[in-house]
């Protein structure tokens, strides 16, 4: 948001806890993989719940 202000209508916890899941307002499951894997290569804590089994 331009006035800095922060919109996280679902909690920031995941971020918190190191957790990688996919959207389900934006489920592109092949760019969530590929994008996981670069995050995971450079950062090798973040756990990975793949889109197959994330809460809907």
């Amino acid at each position: 948001m331009a006035d800095g202000a922060l919109y996280a209508p679902d909690s920031l916890q995941d971020l918190a806890d190191g957790v990688l899941l996919i959207n389900p307002r934006h489920a592109l499951p092949d760019l969530f993989r590929a994008k996981a894997a670069s995050y995971q290569a450079r950062w090798p804590w973040p756990k990975v719940i793949a889109p197959d089994a994330a809460p809907a």
